[in-house]
């Protein structure tokens, strides 16, 4: 993904969630999908990553 990235242009942006989601305790126990933990761990990520681009306003409690 960070190659093809490197190769668009315009406003295009990746996420790369591996490196934040890479311990097996932020997955279910099929492997696949996110737990509790992990989806609260990739939502301060995506949260951090909107907040540095102004793409909305959040408000945090």
């Amino acid at each position: 993904m960070v190659k093809w990235l490197a190769e668009k242009k315009g406003n295009v942006s990746f996420l790369d969630f591996d490196g934040i989601l890479d311990q097996d305790r932020f997955f279910s126990r099929d492997g696949v999908h996110l737990n509790q933990d992990g989806n609260q761990k990739m939502g301060r990520r995506l949260a951090e990553w909107m907040r540095a681009r102004q793409v909305c306003c959040m408000v945090t409690a």
